[in-house]
């Protein structure tokens, strides 16, 4: 049975993917037709398609989102510098939802952010 078709990048046409391989956030793709493509970690949708909702049932802001984006193209090895009250971890949590296999993980918060 064939592997799932795709779209050639470069000469447009369905092309059956013959090959990937990982290397860090960048996905190289090789197709038959004898073209590569290289990704970058996973699309910025899939955060969009997360269930992230507090327990007061608010959702992040599109800025916390494109966060957990940022997060995502570093590997999860960045410093979040945000200035104070802007939910930098919420951020932290989108790439963390993500990523369960970063897991357990420590957030250093005010103990009021605990409960969320």
């Amino acid at each position: 049975m064939a592997r799932v078709l795709h779209m050639c990048p470069t000469c447009q046409k369905p092309a059956t993917l013959a090959g990937e391989m990982k290397v860090g956030v960048l996905s190289i793709r090789r197709y038959q037709c004898g073209h590569s493509e290289t990704v970058l970690g996973v699309a910025p949708q899939d955060h969009d398609t997360l269930d992230i909702t507090s327990l007061d049932g608010k959702r992040p802001f599109p800025y916390q989102i494109e966060g957990g984006r940022f997060l995502e193209r570093a590997n999860g090895r960045a410093l979040l510098a945000d200035e104070m009250a802007l939910g930098k971890t919420v951020q932290a949590e989108i790439f963390l939802k993500a990523h369960p296999e970063c897991l357990p993980a420590v957030i250093a918060c005010k103990s009021g952010l605990r409960i969320q």
